[in-house]
């Protein structure tokens, strides 16, 4: 953590140490005229760099967010199709599912406005991991944790999303209709939650598309897990 800390800062020093603060606001790119101005002969480094680490991003995003589907899906909030993996112990349909949603909304959106709605939802998911975690420590002190966050971190980053980041500062300096929608697209997830996770509700005809689609991308249920057990049993009786 204090060398990820250390890479991060490091680099804002030594742009505001070379670089008077008017050229850091108003230049395109930061980094590039950093370079020109202290090492001009790697100068073509500097796309390069910030190419492979946005790609090294990106994995690990579809890696991270197909993960929590996966997760999801074992806890039964989302279809048993998004706890299967495939051969390759990899949950196929939840990186299908996020690719897919991420390249529509690419391609439909203007790409600026979408990183900064982007930021807007992980904002409010950072907030409401960070009250999760709260929670869990008021009313389960003695749960068993293989990590254990100091009560100071979620206290400093739900102040620092909430007010400081990226929820509250958009509102206030630019409202647009656009956050309301965000927020009721959200809100909207209770529409599914509600039928389909509390009362338990099932889709006619569903169970034959989850094989089907077993089938088409061979992937199945890992073993050991619960879904695997209480499928089996199914299968038995």
């Amino acid at each position: 953590m204090c060398l990820t800390s250390f890479l991060k800062v490091w680099p804002s020093f030594c742009f505001f140490h070379t670089l008077f603060c008017v050229f850091c606001f108003s230049a395109d790119a930061v980094a590039i005229t950093w370079a020109n101005r202290v090492l001009p002969s790697l100068t073509w480094n500097i796309p390069f760099g910030i190419s492979a680490s946005l790609f090294s991003n990106l994995l690990t995003y579809v890696f991270e967010l197909s993960r929590v589907t996966y997760i999801t899906g074992q806890e039964g909030q989302l279809p048993l199709l998004f706890s299967m993996l495939n051969s390759h112990l990899t949950p196929l349909i939840s990186v299908l599912l996020l690719v897919t949603m991420a390249s529509v909304v690419v391609i439909s959106t203007n790409l600026t406005d979408l990183i900064n709605y982007l930021y807007f939802v992980l904002s409010i998911w950072s907030v409401l991991s960070m009250t999760g975690i709260l929670k869990l420590r008021y009313r389960e002190p003695n749960l068993p944790r293989t990590y254990k966050v100091s009560l100071p971190f979620p206290l400093v980053t739900m102040g620092v999303s909430l007010c400081l980041g990226l929820v509250l500062v958009p509102l206030v300096k630019s409202p647009h209709m656009q956050y309301i929608y965000m927020c009721l697209f959200i809100i909207s997830g209770l529409l599914f939650y509600v039928p389909f996770v509390y009362f338990k509700l099932k889709l006619v005809g569903f169970e034959k598309m989850t094989c089907y689609l077993q089938l088409l991308f061979n992937i199945c249920i890992p073993d050991g897990s619960d879904e695997a057990e209480a499928v089996h049993q199914q299968l038995a009786f």
